[in-house]
């Protein structure tokens, strides 16, 4: 009998054991690249886009992706107006037409796109936020939530109770 309860008690701790071992808490790594940041989880390359779904259960990793979109939104604004405007200045000069409005467009033009590149500086932040917030609340989760381990009354008579 002595065997047997100590088996039963062996395979009990065994299987709380590897019952952790099936939590998947990936967490996203971060390198900082030029002109931003690659994001990895499990040794895959994740989009803005994958991150976004990835960080979509977090409430606040995704209030910083919503804001992320929004500046990138700017970002891509100012950036093909600045682009335009440098675009056309470049047009006129070449045809011979340039005069002092297309020194003012090109300037207009530069101050656009250095308007769009801060933009987009400031959605990568605002993405390497959510995925530090997302990774720390990984921490925060227990592998065990939601369930119960007891010893009460059950259908059989008396017994242990796992309750989720």
């Amino acid at each position: 009998m002595k065997k047997f309860t100590l088996l039963f008690l062996m395979l009990m701790a065994f299987g709380v054991s590897a019952s952790f071992a099936q939590s998947n808490n990936d967490s996203i790594s971060m390198v900082k690249v030029l002109g931003g940041h690659k994001f990895e989880k499990s040794g895959i390359q994740l989009s803005v886009n994958q991150i976004r779904g990835i960080v979509d259960a977090d409430r606040d990793a995704k209030k910083q992706m919503q804001l992320a979109k929004t500046d990138e939104v700017f970002s891509y604004i100012f950036s093909y107006i600045g682009g335009f405007c440098i675009g056309y200045a470049i047009g006129d000069a070449i045809t011979g037409h340039a005069d002092t409005t297309t020194a003012y467009l090109a300037g207009i033009g530069v101050g656009g796109v250095a308007i769009g590149l801060g933009f987009s500086s400031l959605a990568d932040r605002h993405v390497v936020k959510a995925a530090n917030i997302y990774n720390m609340h990984l921490g925060d989760q227990s592998n065990n939530e939601g369930a119960d381990l007891g010893f009460g009354f059950t259908p059989g008579g008396i017994g242990l109770t796992l309750s989720f």
